[in-house]
Order: C-alpha cells, then structure tokens, then sequence
C-alpha cells in the first residue's frame, strides 16, 4: 500500500463539542490522498467515541491514544502531536486543532504549490473567528502570496509574516515530512510558545517556500483566550527559548537589523505581558508574596529591559506594555495585567483589537 501525500494530525482533548465538524472538514477535502491521524489525549468525554465512529466509517481515518500502563492518559498537546508526528507516513505533514475548520480545497491548494515548487514549507492566511456581544467576528490574517527559493530570501520575509500573527501556530501550514525527520524535529514538552518553538526549528533548514494569500483555515476564539491567560509554571522559560532561538537565527544570517528586533521585542513583550496576567487567573497557585516576587525577577530581567526599549513597532497594545515595563514600578505593572486579564473575560472584543492590532 503506497503512502498518503499528507498525513492530517489532530491532538483532541475533551474536544466532543467540536471535534466532530473538524473532523468532517477533513474528509470533505477536495483533494482526498490523505491519513487522518487523530490522537486523543486522555480525554474524560466523549471524544474517544467520536474518533472510533468516524474510524468505522472512513479507513483513512485512525485512532491513535496516548497511554501509560495500559491506561488512558492526558499527557500535553505536545506529547499527543509527537504521537502523532511518530505514526505519520505522508510525504507532508499538516497539524490542525481539534475546534478549528479547513475550507474545503486548503488540502489541494497546499498540494498545487508543491507540485510546482517542491516546498519544504508552505504558509496560507487564514480567518480568527472571535465571538463576543453575542455576535461572531471575524479578522482575515493574511499578506501577499509570494514565494522563496534560498533560506535567506525566506528568512528575509519571515519577520513581516510574523508581525502578520501568520508563523507562530501549526495549523495554517504543511511542512515536508522529510525535513522534520532529518532534522529529529518534534514538539518540545511546554504548555506555552511549543508551536513557536516547533516552526523555529523548522524554519532554521527551510530552503523552499511559498505563502498563500487565501485565508484556508478558519481559527475559532472560543476560550482559547482563557487557556492562553492560564498560569503555567514554564511560560516565561519557553518564552525566552523562544526569543533566543529566534534572535540567534537572524544574527547567524546577519539579518538581526534594528527594525528586525523591534519586531521581535514586540512578540518578547507580549508574551511577558502574558506571563503577568496570568499571575490573575484561577489556575495560579501562588501567594501574593509570591506574585510580588515573581514581578520583581521579572522586571530585573535584562532581555525584558532590553525588549521593552526596542519595542517600536506594533498596535498599541504592545507599545503601551513596553512603556509601562520601562517604569520597572511593581503596582504599575500588575495593575496592567489586572486590567488586560480583565478585558480578556469582560470585554473581549476591545482586547483583541488592543492585542492584535484589528
């Protein structure tokens, strides 16, 4: 039996409310050379049931469980896709969420570009749909098709399609499985920036590339703003391996120009804005004394002083952070992130134009 073209890798936990319909915008692909490798992750609903039916009825369709001692277990998105990533057999990979929709001909777009470039990587724009007032909304994230035949062509737009919020996830791009496996490419064991760092190592051996302006991928907003605030333990440690890795891959090229770092301290103060707010969320275990503590360490952090002087560029939302970095003062910096925590559950229409600029 030949291998698929593209091996499709769905990670899903408690995913019953939606996974059902991202799955169906998988199989109505008008390009149909494909597996479909859906990992549950220890799910407690009914996700397990949903993937075994659509298995039963569809053979490119496969189960995959991540387990330990024979049980069922919930091991991190992370864990899942590198299950995933390790059963795949397609000459490229394409990782979706399991809430998110593909429009119908995204498979055979991406396989038209290979076709006629051979890509190692292939990028397309894509629509956020963000439901607030009762209303959906929705942001077109895209820029104009283009395509890159040497690394440093690539490298050299990389920071304008960043700034364009198009290179930081998974689901809006196919990689060549070749070049991941060469590579030993795999998701790294964070709750936080582990797609950013994924496309990084990625990106650090692409050769090949070519964007689609067309917006194939529909990004639901549901309450993936409350996951992104959740207090994670590594958040600040997989932010700065994140800036590292980036600031290092465009010093190698000699592409670390002025306007490069001020994009890149835009990404590095939004994320340690992230990290304050999520000193509010429910899930932060600590004491206040130990908030106070982590401001501090936080606020005395070179790369954040750093950051926070390059940071020209952006909407206002980033701009203002960094200013209110530069003060070093605690209660003006938590004060921040008390209200930007605040907008993010009350009002999260005006946060995501403060966020993103839309």
């Amino acid at each position: 039996m030949s291998s698929p073209f593209f091996s499709v890798v769905i990670a899903a936990y408690n995913a019953e409310n939606y996974l059902d319909a991202a799955i169906k915008s998988v199989l109505s692909q008008t390009f149909a050379d494909f597996e479909l490798l859906v990992v549950n992750d220890g799910s407690t609903d009914r996700t397990r049931e949903i993937i075994e039916e659509f298995s039963a009825r569809d053979s490119r369709v496969f189960l995959l469980e991540k387990t330990e001692d024979g049980r069922s277990v919930n091991a991190g998105p992370s864990s899942a896709r590198n299950l995933g990533l390790d059963r795949a057999q397609g000459e490229y990979l394409y990782i979706m969420d399991a809430d998110d929709l593909l429009e119908p001909d995204l498979l055979a777009v991406f396989k038209e570009h290979i076709r006629q470039s051979g890509c190692d990587l292939a990028v397309c724009g894509y629509n956020m749909i963000t439901v607030w007032d009762g209303k959906q909304h929705a942001d077109l994230f895209s820029e104009q098709a283009f395509t890159a035949s040497t690394q440093r062509a690539f490298l050299e737009r990389l920071p304008l399609l960043m700034a364009r919020q198009l290179m930081y996830v998974t689901w809006n791009k196919v990689y060549r499985h070749s070049l991941v496996e060469e590579h030993s490419i795999r998701f790294r064991e964070y709750r936080s920036c582990e797609d950013r760092i994924f496309n990084l190592d990625v990106f650090s051996h692409v050769q090949n590339f070519v964007f689609e302006s067309r917006p194939l991928y529909q990004y639901y907003n549901r309450s993936k703003q409350g996951l992104n605030s959740k207090y994670l333990e590594n958040r600040l440690e997989s932010l700065n391996v994140f800036q590292n890795k980036l600031t290092e891959l465009f010093r190698e090229h000699d592409l670390l120009t002025e306007e490069n770092q001020s994009i890149f301290s835009q990404f590095y103060v939004k994320g340690i804005l992230a990290c304050l707010v999520s000193l509010y969320h429910p899930s932060c275990p600590l004491s206040k004394a130990q908030k106070n503590e982590y401001v501090d360490r936080l606020l005395q952090t070179p790369s954040v002083h750093q950051a926070a002087r390059c940071c020209k560029s952006g909407g206002l939302g980033p701009r203002a952070t960094a200013l209110v970095l530069r003060t070093r003062w605690r209660w003006l910096n938590k004060l921040t992130a008390k209200t930007a925590y605040t907008l993010s559950n009350k009002a999260s229409g005006l946060f995501m134009k403060l966020k993103y600029g839309k």
